[in-house]
């Protein structure tokens, strides 16, 4: 809950995890609908806030940064849809 209070007082989330594969802090900041950026060798971070969300340096990143026209009202996946790719990629797609 700590964590969730201090990143609600920003803007965006960057995140240089590398090989994580349960990052319960990109969970978090996607709670929190704050965009979110992820070092493109994070490993689950990587699933959870999407390939379009990631950066291998910071040139790339900054050029992420830029293209995005209102960070305030840009999210890349909802906390609920998040959530159902995290279950379908840790148990499978029991739907069909």
């Amino acid at each position: 809950m700590a964590l969730g209070n201090e990143l609600g007082k920003y803007d965006v989330y960057i995140s240089g995890t590398v090989n994580d594969p349960g990052p319960n802090h990109i969970l978090e900041s996607l709670a929190c609908e704050m965009p979110t950026y992820v070092y493109d060798r994070g490993g689950g971070a990587v699933e959870f806030a999407g390939s379009g969300h990631s950066f291998s340096d910071n040139d790339q990143l900054v050029k992420l940064l830029e293209d995005t026209h209102t960070l305030n009202s840009y999210i890349p996946k909802s906390w609920e849809e998040c959530v159902q790719e995290y279950i379908k990629i840790m148990f499978g797609d029991n739907n069909g």
